[in-house]
């Protein structure tokens, strides 16, 4: 199964495709306060890149180094809980 690592580095965004500790592929982009337009789209888009289906990611794992209180924060955690929710491996 693969797995998303989604990282918050200061302004930088990375979601890192993963098949066991392999890396698969990267998107990289600066955080400017819209992560909501954008995290959704681009995990669609790495998926459609490498003809997975949601269904194949186990889970996204998150890498903060933001306050958890931020909007950015909250709404990376809220995409992952929902994510296990959906397409996890207790489903």
């Amino acid at each position: 199964m693969y797995t998303i690592l989604l990282s918050i580095k200061e302004k930088t965004v990375t979601l890192t495709l993963k098949k066991g500790e392999e890396e698969i592929a990267q998107s990289v982009w600066q955080e400017e306060n819209n992560l909501n337009e954008k995290l959704l789209l681009a995990i669609d888009e790495l998926l459609t890149k490498h003809n997975l289906a949601p269904k194949t990611i186990e889970k996204i794992d998150l890498d903060l180094d933001i306050p958890e209180s931020w909007s950015t924060a909250r709404i990376a955690k809220t995409v992952a809980n929902m994510w296990q929710t959906q397409h996890g491996e207790n489903t």
